[in-house]
């Protein structure tokens, strides 16, 4: 199995710079509001997914780092000076991917990556120094590229992508799109390609048969206009499978069950399913009887590398402190890992039934002691 060893940022979101190093098993982004974990999460699931729609769809105005954007406006603007954001995800254990192994990476030694580059377009270089000379304060982001490349600099298509992955926002538990995403996502995970390939045909032929036998006798009467049923690639099994739980579609259910079933039934462990696994802040919606059965999935989780945004000290800590990692807001490039913490003291809190601590407060102790 596949696991993300290191991420790299430069110019994303609130991050000018950030290196972290991740454990092949757990790990648990921790910190306030304005820390970053999120960000964290969305880099790792933009690379992974090479997707330029969803980039597009984000729009990098608010993916750039905005200090970058204002200093580069309020100095000389050269365009030879004009920021780049840069994501970088080295890979541990992925044997056979040498198409992967590069140093074309910030690092400039080799190993498995893959990255994604915005800068500008060499083409349009007339262009945007025609808006950079008018000095208004409006940055060309037009006139980038986003390229996913690996760190051999090849192009890295969606169907090579090296480690299957899903991203959970408990935040969007009742988003329409998030929740058909979340589906597509499963399904591909647990699906074979022959599977997929069978139920499409399957589900073709059986909308075929659904107009030529129950809209056969309305359609008979009518003459140039008739009905029929949409055959589109946007109308196919996987836009239109749903989650039932006892035969009750999951998005019926309320949230707090519509997160615990959804976390939980990625959790699973299967042949087929998810390298990567990204919770943002699953705690919402739990109750503390549900919040305690989804530590023990998560607990339970094998075969998976699992990352945890979260507020929850509860969970922090009940799931190991060892494997927390602390995002400062006051210092977004300096992040803290507890890594360090002896198993003793770890084990202690996982234990404990009292109310504790924060993990950053542990930290803070660890370090003046």
């Amino acid at each position: 199995m596949g696991t993300i060893q290191r991420l790299v940022l430069k110019n994303f979101k609130r991050f000018k710079a950030l290196e972290l190093e991740f454990d092949p098993e757990l790990n648990i982004l921790v910190g306030g509001n304005e820390a970053g974990k999120s960000s964290v999460l969305q880099a790792m699931d933009i690379v992974l997914s090479t997707s330029r729609s969803k980039v597009e769809g984000i729009g990098l105005e608010a993916l750039f780092n905005a200090d970058c954007i204002a200093e580069f406006l309020a100095g000389t603007r050269k365009i030879v000076d004009l920021p780049e954001l840069l994501i970088e995800v080295y890979f541990d254990d992925l044997p056979g991917r040498h198409d992967l192994d590069g140093r074309n990476n910030s690092k400039g030694t080799d190993h498995l990556g893959i990255k994604m580059v915005c800068k500008p377009v060499d083409e349009y270089t007339k262009e945007i120094q025609a808006i950079l000379a008018e000095k208004h304060e409006n940055f060309p982001f037009e006139y980038y590229g986003v390229h996913f490349l690996t760190f051999t600099d090849d192009v890295v298509f969606p169907y090579k992508k090296p480690l299957r992955h899903l991203l959970i926002d408990s935040s969007l538990i009742n988003n329409e799109h998030a929740t058909r995403e979340y589906t597509r996502s499963m399904y591909s995970a647990h699906a074979s390609v022959a599977q997929r390939n069978l139920h499409g045909f399957e589900y073709r032929k059986a909308k075929a048969k659904f107009k030529d036998d129950v809209f056969k006798t309305m359609n008979d009467g009518l003459d140039a206009y008739k009905f029929g049923v949409r055959t589109s690639p946007k109308a196919n099994v996987e836009t239109d499978i749903i989650i039932t739980e006892d035969d009750i579609p999951v998005d019926s259910k309320g949230k707090g069950r519509q997160c615990f079933i959804k976390t939980e039934f990625a959790l699973r462990n299967r042949e087929h399913a998810l390298h990567v696994l990204l919770l943002e802040e699953p705690e919402n919606h739990l109750s503390q009887v549900h919040m305690r059965k989804l530590i023990e999935r998560i607990r339970a989780s094998v075969k998976k590398q699992l990352f945890v945004a979260t507020h929850s000290s509860f969970i922090a800590t009940r799931l190991n402190l060892r494997k927390v990692l602390i995002l400062s807001e006051e210092n977004p490039s300096r992040p803290a890992s507890l890594k360090d913490l002896s198993p003793g003291t770890a084990e202690f809190f996982m234990k404990a039934r009292l109310r504790v601590s924060s993990p950053a407060a542990v930290w803070r102790a660890r370090s003046a002691a």
